[in-house]
């Protein structure tokens, strides 16, 4: 890649996570996300690069933060599509029921309007997480029905563009979606 401002080429590494798409899946247990993070500061290091910027999106986007956080020396810039929070089970026990029923959670109109700031999208996106879900206990079967047929693949990628989009938006087609 060239960067004509600063007149320099780069070059970028494109890993897959291990398991998913064309990659292997791993054969022992515990290949979690921190291991993930190690295993890819050694690829890049082997590839002679001391220095790189992160990207990465849904699980790539956790990876990518610890990756900075446990090789700080290493990377120099980190680009991420989902931020993430505490994962502990108090925040996330304590998100899903302030987002139900905030009431029972947030001591003030206030606290609850600084902990939601979307309102209404919050509770939307808790419970059409039903995606997140299935990828998380079944995905090889679905990573399999997506190589294997390409309407399992327009399937679940219409499935999850719709669930991002507005149901009433015009400009959500199929013919759009396939563009």
């Amino acid at each position: 890649i060239y960067n004509s401002y600063i007149k320099q080429w780069y070059q970028r590494r494109v890993r897959g996570l291990p398991g998913l798409g064309f990659t292997a899946t791993p054969t022992v247990p515990g290949v979690s996300p921190t291991v993930i993070a190690a295993i890819y500061s050694t690829l890049m290091q082997r590839l002679g690069y001391t220095k790189y910027v992160v990207h990465g999106g849904d699980w790539g986007s956790i990876i990518g933060q610890l990756l900075t956080a446990m090789y700080p020396e290493q990377v120099i810039g980190l680009h991420i599509t989902m931020n993430r929070f505490s994962t502990g089970a108090r925040a996330i026990l304590q998100t899903a029921i302030g987002t139900v029923l905030p009431g029972l959670v947030y001591k003030s109109k206030k606290e609850e309007a600084f902990m939601h700031p979307i309102g209404g999208l919050s509770t939307r996106m808790y419970k059409q997480m039903a995606y997140f879900h299935a990828q998380s206990v079944m995905g090889d079967s679905i990573g399999y029905g997506m190589t294997d047929s390409p309407t399992g693949l327009i399937g679940w990628i219409g499935t999850c563009f719709s669930l991002a989009s507005s149901s009433r938006d015009p400009e959500c087609t199929v013919e759009r979606l396939l563009e």
